[in-house]
């Protein structure tokens, strides 16, 4: 695992952000293209546990997401 990898599972773990599945680039270019030689596909993607939605403020619109 690397450093990226590891300080978002280890933050996630310590500050509560309450990821339930941390994307690494090795399973993104399974799902989409490579990371590393594809500047379109993110480096991770965080999923959250169902039902949590990150915000600062008031909610006004909300993207898809992971969920069926």
């Amino acid at each position: 695992m690397n450093f990226v990898a590891q300080y978002l599972t280890e933050t996630a773990q310590t500050q509560g952000l309450r990821i339930a599945q941390l994307l690494t680039p090795s399973s993104l270019k399974e799902l989409y293209q490579d990371p590393a030689t594809d500047s379109r596909t993110p480096d991770f993607i965080a999923l959250s546990d169902h039902g949590v939605i990150y915000t600062t403020g008031t909610k006004f619109a909300e993207h898809g997401d992971f969920s069926n």
